[in-house]
C-alpha cells in the first residue's frame, strides 16, 4: 500500500491503564466542575457561597459516581440497554 505495511507489533493501552486514564479525567473533571460551581456561587451569594453552591456539589459527584460506575462495567455491557 501507499502507506507501507502495517505495524501488526504496536498495540493500545492495557485495559488496568485506559481504566486509571479513564477515572483520572473523570476526577479531573469533578474537580474544574466543583471549582466551577464554588465560584459562580462565590459571586451569585457572597455571603453564603459553599451553602449555595453545596446542591450543584451534589448532583456533580452524583454523575461523577455514575460515570466512574459505567467505567467499571464490562466493555460487552455498555449500551445493552439501546437495544
Amino acid at each position: 500500500g501507499l502507506l507501507g505495511a502495517p505495524a501488526w507489533g504496536l498495540r493500545g493501552l492495557s485495559p488496568t491503564a485506559a481504566q486509571g486514564l479513564g477515572q483520572g479525567f473523570l476526577a479531573l473533571g469533578l474537580v474544574g466542575s466543583v471549582t466551577v460551581a464554588l465560584r459562580l456561587a462565590a459571586e451569585a451569594a457572597p455571603e453564603r457561597p459553599r451553602a449555595a453552591a453545596a446542591p450543584w456539589a451534589v448532583l456533580l459527584v452524583g454523575l461523577y459516581l455514575a460515570g466512574a460506575w459505567v467505567l467499571t462495567q464490562p466493555m460487552e455491557m455498555r449500551g445493552v440497554l439501546l437495544g
